[in-house]
């Protein structure tokens, strides 16, 4: 009897020792101004600047030395080339004030762990953000992940299109019960969004939005249903 009571004192002992490791609802501040230092530097720093930036703060760079010329970006591997057209698409969006992030906010954290790959957490997002002029709300699981030795916090973006093959070599030891909530802009799934986005962008070129346009883009996007029904969305 008494040695149960020991172990059970040991178990809450470092139960309490655990808990106390968990930096990352203590951290919000560092998650915040990485976001606003984002903005920041899209609307006033260079090409060069944003990309050193995101090798500062995404997650995937741990991984890139085993992909080659890749980056990971909105949920999957693509080339450094067109990583890089991407961003500048972004910047230039950011720079001439067609997008704008209104406000953004993380809620509590779901999950919070130690794990092989150091402290994880996932935290909800909320933003508001302008883009050509509209509001867009956007809900988000973004998962912060913290260097046990440096005490750095990196970010993974996690949108729901995410091969399963993927996920798991960034995160080998993530609970198999957790179930993560997929990204939603304006309660519209990834591919519904990036449908409308490229709508929206055509429209701001002076493209006559028709019928036809419209199914060509939903066709575009259908990889993305395919890979958001993979994983149960």
């Amino acid at each position: 009897m008494k040695k149960l009571f020991i172990i059970a004192l040991t178990t809450l002992a470092s139960s309490f020792s655990f808990a106390e490791n968990l930096q990352c609802e203590k951290s919000y501040e560092i998650f915040n101004k990485q976001g606003d230092k984002e903005i920041e530097i899209l609307k006033n720093g260079s090409l060069d600047d944003v990309l050193k930036f995101y090798d500062q703060i995404e997650y995937d760079r741990k991984l890139k030395p085993k992909h080659q010329g890749q980056t990971f970006s909105s949920g999957e591997w693509i080339s450094d080339a067109e990583y890089r057209k991407d961003i500048k698409l972004q910047q230039d969006l950011a720079k001439d004030g067609s997008y704008k992030n209104i406000d953004s906010t993380f809620l509590k954290p779901k999950l919070n762990y130690i794990s092989s790959v150091g402290e994880v957490c996932v935290v909800p997002m909320q933003s508001q953000d302008e883009i050509f002029k509209k509001r867009m709300q956007t809900e988000a699981d973004i998962i912060f992940i913290r260097d046990i030795q440096t005490n750095e916090w990196r970010r993974f973006i996690y949108f729901g299109i995410e091969d399963k093959k993927d996920f798991n070599e960034f995160f080998p030891d993530f609970p198999k019960n957790v179930k993560l909530a997929q990204m939603l802009i304006d309660n519209k799934n990834f591919a519904e969004s990036t449908s409308e986005f490229g709508l929206l962008m055509l429209e701001e070129m002076g493209v006559e939005i028709t019928a036809e346009m419209k199914e060509m883009m939903k066709n575009q996007t259908e990889p993305f249903r395919v890979k958001l029904s993979a994983n149960g969305y």
